[in-house]
């Protein structure tokens, strides 16, 4: 795992790993963005807990780069406002990010990347035993 500096330049990574994690961080910024180090990543989406926690793999993999932007988000009055962002990406192309809500006193979930479809679980009630299905055709 990188963790990618604000002022990182992808065009100067010299090891591997580096250069895999530019990889992903430009593939989660649109590339039309001048200040792409605080554009806000692409689909990025607001999620609840119950996301992170059962369709994200935050907590499942590690992270391959963790990357810190302020991004342009609406506030509670719809007004936009620089938030400060921890994003989480992943092998797969997807991640999570949080923003800390001091004056709402909790953390803002986001996922971002492509959202890949959904996988069903199937669970054993006897002995526990799971099996997953691509449902993805």
């Amino acid at each position: 795992m990188i963790r990618v500096p604000h002022h990182f330049d992808p065009a100067r990574a010299t090891t591997a790993q580096e250069v895999a994690a530019a990889a992903l961080v430009a593939r989660n910024t649109d590339p039309s963005t001048k200040n792409a180090f605080n554009a806000a990543p692409l689909h990025l989406r607001e999620v609840d807990d119950a996301y992170v926690a059962t369709r994200s793999l935050f907590g499942q993999y590690d992270p391959v780069a963790v990357d810190y932007r302020q991004v342009l988000l609406p506030d509670a009055t719809g007004r936009e406002v620089f938030t400060s962002m921890h994003l989480y990406h992943y092998w797969d192309g997807t991640g999570v990010a949080y923003a800390r809500d001091y004056w709402g006193k909790r953390l803002r979930w986001f996922a971002f990347g492509c959202p890949h479809p959904e996988h069903t679980i199937h669970r054993c009630p006897g002995c526990g035993h799971a099996a997953t299905i691509d449902s993805s055709g």
